[in-house]
């Protein structure tokens, strides 16, 4: 269990930026699969795939492509979700960024904490606004009064690199995917191994395979 005895409370607001809408997209061009015109995803109120429910053009709508939390405002207001790859706003979401750090398991942490104090409180008849979520108040690691980002980096880390050693010891078959999804390597696990990429990959619509 996690030691939350150095723990301090911080304003929102204080620790983050936020973005707001940055697509109007016409019903008419939402695409539920990306192709060479619409390959931008789409951040709305949706709580599968990551909060993206469709693909966008890319260069109709002003492009967000950093670290960044999503949080949904309707629907399951304040769910929270950690971005890394280009995608623009179009409705019932916003985005917020770290202002002094840019860690992935920085956000991964944060996420997590910032879920577990917004889900409670806000709902489809309490939208999770960002001017109501700014002056919520959460705990997180401290250090000399101010977030531990390291601890957070590492706490992440550790979770990462034991179940990694998890599905190795049980020799499983996924332990590939997962060393991509938490971007870790064999050469983490001390093992003197290489993780062989496929020759080449290439995008399929899945209605044409199945």
């Amino acid at each position: 269990m996690i030691n939350t005895t150095n723990w301090k409370k911080f304003r929102v607001g204080d620790l983050f930026n936020h973005i707001g809408k940055t697509a109007v997209i016409d019903p008419a061009s939402k695409r539920p699969y990306k192709d060479e015109t619409y390959s931008v995803p789409a951040l709305s109120s949706t709580v599968i795939n990551n909060s993206f429910g469709y693909y966008a053009n890319p260069k109709e709508h002003n492009i967000i492509n950093r670290h960044c939390l999503s949080v949904t405002s309707n629907g399951d207001a304040g769910k929270v979700y950690f971005q890394n790859q280009p995608f623009v706003i179009a409705q019932d979401a916003y985005v917020i960024y770290l202002k002094d750090d840019d860690r992935e398991n920085v956000y991964l942490f944060m996420a997590c904490a910032l879920e577990k104090l917004l889900m409670p409180k806000y709902s489809y008849n309490n939208k999770a606004g960002w001017n109501k979520v700014k002056d919520e108040i959460i705990e997180l690691p401290a250090k000399n009064d101010q977030p531990d980002f390291d601890y957070m980096e590492k706490y992440i880390e550790e979770i990462k690199l034991k179940y990694i050693n998890k599905l190795e010891k049980e020799n499983n078959e996924n332990i590939d995917k997962a060393l991509k999804i938490t971007g870790l390597s064999y050469q983490d696990l001390n093992k003197d191994l290489t993780v062989k990429p496929a020759d080449r990959y290439e995008e399929f619509r899945v209605g044409d395979l199945f």
